[in-house]
């Protein structure tokens, strides 16, 4: 299984990332952008990524 690459995240960042998923206001490519980012952070494979979000892994691109 292919791994999502390795990302990083700041604290900051991961609480803004946190604070787009709570938001009602946020658009929804970007929620979902979001949770890609956090599951590659998690060390998520993008197949259990693509799994978690009930997509496929070509949908999206770290």
């Amino acid at each position: 299984m292919a791994k999502a690459p390795e990302i990083v995240l700041t604290e900051q960042k991961e609480k803004v990332l946190h604070s787009w998923l709570r938001s009602g206001k946020t658009e929804q490519r970007m929620v979902e952008r979001a949770r890609i980012v956090l599951y590659a952070a998690d060390g998520k494979t993008n197949l259990e990524i693509a799994r978690l979000l009930n997509t496929r892994r070509t949908q999206f691109r770290i």
